[in-house]
């Protein structure tokens, strides 16, 4: 989908494309190319890169660590035991 529109104020062509520059509906964008009048341009990342980056890390990223649910005031034994304070 390529559409001509106002962004940040000026007048700009806004297209959203597959990541073969190809263009795709707005859902289904992996890029996004501004291009505005006067020349400047920018690519972002468009919804469907977001969502497959999302999905590649809860893949990919080991589960979290139990140990953050640990409580903060458990002290290992010798602590417990020991009449040594240092």
């Amino acid at each position: 989908m390529i559409e001509h529109t106002t962004v940040d104020g000026k007048p700009a062509t806004v297209a959203y494309v597959d990541d073969k520059f190809n263009p795709v509906d707005k859902d289904k964008a992996t890029l996004i190319k501004v291009r505005w009048d006067d020349g400047e341009q920018v690519i972002l990342a468009g919804p469907a890169a977001s969502e497959r980056e999302q999905s590649r890390r809860s893949v990919s990223e080991p589960p979290q660590s139990k140990l953050d649910e640990r409580p903060r005031d458990l002290k290992n034994d010798q602590d417990k035991d020991s009449d040594n304070p240092l």
